[in-house]
């Protein structure tokens, strides 16, 4: 929400691409620190140091967030009034669409990484440090895209992607071609974000203003869904088929995302003069 009001509107989709690329910063910074710090001290320690880090953002965030931002008095239902919009039906089921999609390999990417693709144990750590590094590019793309067109943008890189998760199994023995195919899905996967959420925070602006910070977390909340899904499914479809086909589930979830943004594109004006 806050990018809605602090940035000009050309430079709305790279900040909140930043904040997204946080998510992924975090993960690639954040997690081998607090692993040297565990096995160094104690896990204890590691929690600590978070705390203490959370202090300092919590002080950082009074100091520096502005405080005449404009506020909309709702209730709880008020502010469900906008999945009334099918629009954002739509975009909350294509988030579902894609995440599930992703974790669909994601779920089992070391087993994949070492059983599958044949690397050893020393190049694990590296390649999901790797994939660290491209969802940050993903991200960084995803503004790049979102101000120049967004949502109508995405199709044609769901439709690649689903053909990625289609070649994906036959291509597993060939392990830096399937690093390579892992890369760009990271990419693709990490993309959407910045277009969808300044397409809710526009609708949400323009027509349901008292649905602001619900329209803010939409991404986060569907994202989690669709993480979800995407995981089940995976563990459930390992039970009776090789590892080396969840690409093709990941085809299945990438094909509705496809049509489910093209439909979107269509019903969503926005953004297509940006």
């Amino acid at each position: 929400v806050m990018a809605s009001y602090v940035a000009p509107r050309e430079k709305r989709a790279s900040l909140v691409s930043w904040v997204f690329a946080g998510f992924s910063i975090a993960s690639v910074i954040g997690i081998p620190i607090g692993t040297v710090i565990s096995t160094t001290l104690t896990w204890h320690d590691s929690f600590w140091m978070i705390s203490g880090i959370t202090i300092i953002v919590f002080v950082a965030l009074i100091w520096l967030v502005p405080r005449d931002t404009p506020q909309f008095k709702s209730t709880l239902s008020k502010q469900f009034v906008l999945f009334k919009d099918s629009r954002i039906i739509l975009g909350v089921s294509f988030i579902v669409a894609i995440c599930a999609a992703d974790y669909t390999i994601y779920t089992y990417i070391r087993p994949l990484i070492t059983n599958e693709m044949g690397f050893d144990n020393i190049w694990l750590n590296w390649l999901l440090f790797g994939m660290g590094i491209f969802f940050i590019i993903g991200n960084k793309f995803g503004g790049y895209l979102a101000d120049r067109g967004g949502i109508h943008r995405l199709s044609g890189i769901y439709a690649a992607m689903t053909i990625l998760f289609l070649i994906f199994g036959p291509v597993l023995p060939f392990k830096w071609g399937a690093i390579i195919i892992v890369a760009v899905l990271c990419i693709a996967f990490s993309c959407y974000g910045s277009s969808t959420q300044l397409m809710f925070l526009d609708i949400a602006e323009k027509q349901y203003p008292q649905s602001l910070d619900l329209a803010s977390s939409l991404n986060s909340i569907f994202a989690n869904i669709g993480i979800s899904l995407g995981s089940f499914t995976a563990s459930q479809a390992v039970t009776f088929t090789a590892m080396k086909n969840l690409g093709y589930v990941g085809a299945v979830y990438g094909l509705i995302a496809t049509i489910l943004v093209i439909v979107l594109s269509k019903k969503y004006t926005g953004m297509r003069n940006y």
